[in-house]
């Protein structure tokens, strides 16, 4: 008899408990791992800098493409991560924010990606001179960057 008692309780709370949304624990998950992914290209993106800042060698200049190389690789985690996460979304305003932020960071990709090519460029052509391919890839670094705060901007 208590065990028919014990059993028709557990039944009834389960029935009084709140439904689980495994969707929105999910989502929740996956967008905590792509801020830390994003954390961590930041602080990569951060050392380029540092680096920039230095006297500029050649060293310095693999060090720096090996840093950005690791920054957008971690962009490219947590792009996916937010994009798998918008798969299991429901609410609205939530939706439209991690869509934004997939934008924001697909951009911040396509720019540091042109960094890479500068960098890549400087190495192949031996010496710190600025060439017609140099000046070109840092105009399309200009734009983009210049592209990525009007995305930011309100």
């Amino acid at each position: 008899m208590k065990k028919i008692f014990l059993f028709m309780l557990l039944i009834l709370l389960i029935s009084c408990a709140p439904p689980l949304d495994i969707d929105k624990s999910i989502a929740n998950g996956l967008i905590q791992s792509s801020e830390d992914l994003k954390k961590q290209a930041t602080n990569n993106e951060l050392e380029v800098i540092r680096i920039a800042k230095e006297d500029f060698t050649f060293e310095k200049a693999e060090e720096a493409k090996e840093k950005l190389t690791i920054a957008v690789d971690f962009y490219r985690q947590s792009l996916a991560k937010n994009e798998e996460a918008i798969s299991l979304i429901k609410d609205e305003e939530l939706l439209k924010l991690r869509k934004f932020m997939s934008s924001k960071t697909a951009k911040t990709i396509e720019c540091n990606e042109y960094s890479l090519d500068l960098l890549n460029e400087v190495l192949a052509h031996g010496e710190m001179t600025l060439t017609p391919e140099i000046n070109n890839t840092m105009a399309k670094v200009d734009v983009c960057e210049e592209e990525r705060i009007q995305l930011i901007s309100p």
